[in-house]
């Protein structure tokens, strides 16, 4: 903090709120990402997009509450995986990690990436109070 109205600040860091953000897969064959989010706060309704591909993923936040007693709360982690032969959601809370996979709506897909640019969108009630980091592997078709 510097109140000084004369000299100008100094910036050492910022966090930047993006709705969507590219992620550019270099592989030959479609793959699974695995999603981590950090809640910073109370957040519900929880929906990932990949916009390219059409296919959107949703949790039930109800269904969570019924499950937990509460909402997702600051602290919390949720981990989705939706690698073939992996695919999982998992929401740890004060170290113990407790599977949700039923609080994902029914019917829906599992999120892959595609060649090329992939654009994902992330919504939910105070997605403010969301970190979120998305990871994959590179899969190249094989002889």
């Amino acid at each position: 903090s510097d109140a000084s109205l004369e000299e100008r600040l100094i910036s050492f860091g910022s966090v930047e709120v993006v709705p969507s953000e590219m992620i550019s897969y270099d592989g030959d064959v479609e793959t699974g990402v695995i999603i981590r989010m950090r809640a910073m706060g109370s957040v519900r309704n929880i929906k990932v997009h990949n916009i390219t591909t059409g296919e959107s993923m949703r949790i039930d936040t109800t269904k969570l509450q019924t499950i937990l007693g509460s909402n997702i709360r600051a602290g919390d982690y949720i981990t989705i995986n939706t690698n073939k032969g992996s695919n999982s959601i998992v929401l740890t809370r004060s170290g113990t990690s407790i599977n949700i996979l039923n609080c994902l709506d029914k019917d829906t897909p599992w999120i892959s990436l595609v060649k090329g640019d992939n654009e994902f969108l992330v919504e939910a009630d105070n997605v403010d109070n969301l970190m979120i980091s998305i990871q994959n592997k590179i899969v190249y078709e094989g002889v």
